[in-house]
């Protein structure tokens, strides 16, 4: 696994926001139009601190796509169009819970200039002397008006009907991540939602692994949503990404705590048993995780606020 840990500077905290939103999503559909898939592959993450801080995280799986990430990351063209920008304030508004006002042509020029900087790795940037005072937004503030926020649960059901299903249970911990992660790209990249949480429980005749957002507005897209999950479904079936999965297992070092991608904690708390590595090499076979997926059963519940 190779990590990147880059920032940027910002003078104006809101619109360095908006920008980081902004390129995440730019990023992620660019590795998935690609072919790779969140958890799997890589996993991405960024935040904006108080200090005036950009800041992303890059964790890179996949060695082929280790070798051209940095060259990725380093020439995004992104156009910073009104919808890309109207898109990225409506995902911010689900995460703050509150509207804004902006002016879209002024913010371009902002996105821009942040844009036309360069990433800097944190391992090798003094960045003390690079922090910049910072003031409130003149080009983005607090609207105060009646708005609606939608709460979006997407649930990735396992029912645990039979024995042969108590044996795969395990490995839905490992494919419901897996799942989970690409929801949530999903539904920020695709829904300009906002993921404020994802959990997993389970009982004695199921497991479920859900994903929570916040969407600004009224419309219900949960028919749509369930289209890209049937789509999506069907894209961690196929050969090369069964493949992908089986050597992320074969290439785990069982003997360091950090390469567990679930914890013995994890799956005695979940499944009740506890599986070394010998278990879980066993038990990932081509056809044992295409029957866990296609076993999968998902639902969609909208809940207006």
């Amino acid at each position: 696994m190779k990590r990147y840990v880059l920032v940027k500077t910002t003078k104006d905290l809101t619109v360095g926001h908006l920008y980081e939103h902004i390129f995440l999503t730019e990023l992620s559909n660019l590795l998935r139009n690609d072919g790779w898939l969140s958890f799997l592959d890589y996993d991405i993450s960024g935040e904006t601190l108080q200090a005036g801080i950009i800041i992303l995280r890059l964790d890179i799986y996949n060695e082929n796509l280790e070798k051209k990430f940095k060259k990725i990351v380093d020439n995004i063209k992104i156009h910073f169009s009104r919808t890309i920008i109207t898109d990225a304030i409506s995902q911010i508004s689900a995460e703050k819970q509150m509207s804004f006002n902006y002016q879209p042509n002024k913010i371009m020029s902002y996105l821009q200039q942040l844009h036309s900087q360069d990433w800097l790795d944190l391992c090798n940037v003094k960045i003390r002397d690079r922090l910049k005072e910072n003031t409130n937004s003149q080009v983005i503030t607090v609207q105060e008006k009646q708005f609606i926020i939608k709460q979006l649960q997407i649930q990735l059901l396992f029912p645990i009907q039979n024995s042969k299903a108590e044996l795969l249970a395990p490995l839905f911990l490992f494919v419901g991540r897996l799942l989970a992660d690409n929801i949530c790209e999903l539904g920020e990249n695709k829904f300009k939602c906002f993921n404020s949480c994802t959990w997993s429980d389970f009982t004695e005749q199921t497991m479920v692994s859900v994903v929570e957002f916040r969407q600004l507005g009224p419309d219900d897209r949960s028919d749509n949503f369930l289209q890209h999950i049937e789509r999506l479904l069907k894209e961690v079936q196929h050969p090369k990404n069964i493949s992908k999965m089986i050597n992320f297992f074969h290439n785990t070092n069982w003997g360091h705590a950090q390469e567990w991608f679930i914890s013995p904690f994890e799956s005695i708390q979940e499944c009740g048993e506890l599986l070394g590595g010998q278990d879980w090499q066993e038990l990932i076979t081509k056809q044992n995780l295409l029957a866990v997926i296609q076993h999968i059963k998902t639902y969609c519940f909208y809940d207006e606020k």
